[in-house]
């Protein structure tokens, strides 16, 4: 049973990787498409910077605004119809929206751009549905397995960005272009479906009564009968108040380097690639290993004050080098929240409601994800550095959240 598990689970692994890394890898190309005036744009180089940054915030926020929708919905079904046959049609309809986002950048359509990156979020589900799966083994222990999920994330978000940099960069292949990243993000989500097909088997027998429509296309009419589960509903409020904080400084550090220090994408994926190391580090190993030592909720809040202090940092920062420093610390901080507070939430869910209780939290999250993009887009405009300034005060606010509601209870 123990082999066979870890069998499995390491297949669920490989195809994170696979599709985290096909997700990060358009990453560090969305800022300089749209904020360089002489790079290949998709947008008129006469519009104002304001412009730019408004549009480039609704072009984040359409793949956040998507997962909103349709993360619950890819949660719900796993529980109906068992995870295997969900994560291969997301797999397979994510490949399709890849394919159909680089037409709309080679037909310089901005609309087709943002519409096609709607269905990318809404049809990805490989975290929730990896994260379901990882809670319904018996013999691996979570903060390996949810940790390997985070560090295999972070790994696929070296590796993506980096290639999404060198894709995108005519200046070293001719034909390189904005649109072949995701081009080759399609060809990654290939290799993850056909890795589902002919290795992975089902983890959970459905025990769960099918949903009729209207009821399944409205997942947050749900999340009151989560009540019923102790502290659910407060956990799932914290963990999506700090990863709105997390992608408020994920979405607009690319942003941040491209307009205040003018970077290109291949440099912009150098920092990305220093926070995402760190992030490997500490999630495959060092959380479990604190989790030895130190209780679940200690480790949270201390983690969360040291992301409040290094994003101050960040926004007092002059210096390059210090600011590439702070990339690589940053990722120490954000692993230990990311990993702990989603095992703390899995405990205390039943075994028939884990898929729609992580694709509640990953929607609820994005759906949060894309308010910030907004927002973001708007901040920009005062400062490339404000972003970093209103993660803090999040931070503060979930910190305070959860010393509140769970320091003084028993684990």
């Amino acid at each position: 049973m123990a082999s066979r598990e870890t069998y499995q689970f390491s297949v669920i692994l490989f195809i994170v990787f696979i599709g985290l890394m096909g997700t990060a890898l358009p990453y560090p190309i969305f800022a300089p498409m749209f904020l360089h005036p002489t790079s290949e744009s998709i947008i008129p180089q006469s519009w104002s910077l304001a412009h730019r940054g408004i549009l480039l915030a609704v072009t984040l926020s359409a793949f956040s605004f998507g997962q909103f929708i349709g993360s619950p919905i890819i949660g719900r079904l796993a529980d109906i119809f068992g995870r295997r046959k969900i994560l291969l049609y997301s797999l397979c309809l994510t490949l399709l929206t890849y394919i159909l986002t680089a037409f709309a950048i080679d037909w310089s359509s901005v609309s087709l751009l943002i519409f096609f990156r709607f269905f990318t979020g809404a049809f990805e589900g490989n975290i929730p549905l990896a994260r379901s799966i990882a809670a319904d083994y018996t013999t691996i222990h979570k903060h390996i397995s949810f940790g390997s999920i985070s560090a295999v994330s972070a790994i696929g978000y070296i590796f993506g960005p980096i290639l999404g940099g060198i894709f995108s960069d005519e200046k070293l292949v001719g034909w390189f272009s904005y649109a072949i990243p995701f081009y080759f993000s399609a060809f990654l989500l290939l290799i993850a479906v056909v890795a589902v097909i002919f290795t992975v088997r089902e983890s959970y027998t459905p025990t769960r009564t099918h949903d009729n429509m209207l009821k399944l296309l409205n997942p947050l009419g749900r999340i009151g009968e989560f009540k019923a589960t102790p502290n659910l509903l407060k956990l799932i409020f914290i963990c999506s108040i700090f990863t709105l904080s997390v992608d408020m400084y994920y979405q607009y550090s690319p942003v941040y380097l491209a307009g205040y220090w003018d970077l290109q994408p291949s440099a912009i994926a150098l920092f990305n690639a220093a926070m995402a190391v760190a992030m490997a580090i500490s999630c495959g190993w060092l959380a479990y290993l604190f989790s030895r030592y130190f209780s679940i909720r200690y480790t949270v809040l201390v983690a969360m004050g040291f992301y409040a202090v290094i994003l101050c940092l960040l926004f007092l920062s002059h210096s390059l080098s210090l600011t590439l420093g702070l990339f690589f610390a940053i990722g120490f901080a954000i692993s230990f929240v990311v990993t702990n507070i989603p095992i703390e939430i899995s405990n205390v869910s039943g075994p028939d409601i884990q898929g729609e209780v992580m694709g509640v939290l990953w929607g609820i999250r994005t759906f949060g994800d894309g308010c910030i993009s907004l927002i973001g887009g708007i901040l920009i405009i005062f400062s490339f550095r404000a972003p970093f300034l209103f993660s803090m005060v999040i931070t503060l606010i979930s910190m305070f959240g959860y010393w509140a509601w769970f320091m003084k209870k028993p684990q």
